[in-house]
């Protein structure tokens, strides 16, 4: 669904406010998101997921492994 109606890795993200204003409570008080470390996690997630690093959609072999017509 998501690459059909044009999702990419660009949309893959959090909130701006995440990565510039530290948290006021809980766990994560007083700490923002590491923009170069959540690029990261991304990049594992997306290898772990068999998808493109740089377009965020899945990749043919992951597509034919679930029984998706390419």
């Amino acid at each position: 669904f998501n690459v059909r109606e044009g999702f990419e890795r660009g949309d893959d993200t959090l909130p701006e406010r995440l990565f510039t204003e530290s948290s006021t409570a809980g766990p994560s008080k007083g700490h923002v998101v590491g923009r170069e470390a959540f690029e990261r996690m991304l990049d594992e997630y997306y290898d772990v997921a068999g998808w493109d690093m740089k377009t965020g959609k899945p990749l043919e072999k992951k597509l034919k492994a679930l029984g998706i017509d390419v």
